[in-house]
């Protein structure tokens, strides 16, 4: 027979969280400026590289230290919501902690409204959020990134974010995203994708182990060590 102990402790494995029990869940959920949740339009597609970027290149745009995880949470009808936490830093703002939730907008399947709050170590909401990075599925994910500016030849804007994953299971990999201002900017690349700078490769936004809560749930996505290594060596050797 279990013991008493032993039975709190796998009811409290099985009890799931829930949205309206977490203030910042629900927070974000809720959205408004009010509650200190920014919205954002988000429309983008990933890449691996062609080359690898070198560090002196890269020491010429800004970056972001992310620690990334990801919970789930039920709504009231009884729905698993997901939800991304991350801890940030960079020499501008320091430490922050962030959470954001993302979602699917009409008519395009592919664009999303982020909902996100964002706070220093030091609020008040920091003792929730260490509670809830408690409680996340798997390990988190820890990447570099840099932001990189795109113009368009048709006169619209992007960024690109070249991510660095120094960390195992995912050491090595070097995966790229491009955020759109418009499904029309998008439309451009896709139509001409020699506009791309000639170190962006293979598009693989339509190949699911390459994105966020898949990286963190299955690791190095399949055929894209060797790809690093390939790539790794070329740049050692000085191959272009």
């Amino acid at each position: 027979m279990s013991s008493r102990l032993e039975q709190a402790t796998s009811k409290e494995k099985i009890e799931p969280l829930r949205i309206k029990d977490k203030k910042l869940l629900q927070d974000v959920s809720d959205g408004g400026k009010d509650k200190g949740v920014e919205e954002q339009y988000e429309l983008e597609r990933r890449y691996l590289p062609a080359r690898f970027l070198s560090q002196e290149k890269l020491s010429q745009y800004q970056t972001l230290d992310i620690e990334q995880a990801y919970i789930s949470a039920l709504n009231k009808k009884g729905e698993e919501r997901t939800f991304r936490l991350r801890r940030t830093w960079n020499k501008k703002d320091g430490i922050m902690l962030r959470v954001a939730r993302k979602r699917k907008v009409a008519g395009y399947p592919r664009a999303r409204n982020e909902s996100q709050k964002a706070f220093s170590e030091d609020a008040p909401e920091a003792k929730e959020f260490k509670q809830l990075w408690a409680q996340k599925k798997w390990e988190p994910l820890r990447k570099r990134r840099y932001y990189i500016p795109l113009k368009l030849p048709n006169g619209g804007k992007a960024e690109i974010h070249y991510d660095v994953h120094p960390f195992y299971p995912l050491e090595g990999l070097v995966r790229i995203e491009i955020e759109f201002e418009s499904a029309e900017d998008e439309m451009y690349v896709l139509e001409h994708p020699k506009v791309l700078p000639n170190w962006i490769g293979e598009d693989v936004t339509e190949n699911g182990h390459y994105g966020g809560k898949a990286l963190a749930k299955d690791g190095m996505p399949p055929s894209a060590g060797k790809l690093m290594r390939e790539l790794r060596g070329k740049t050692k050797s000085g191959a272009r």
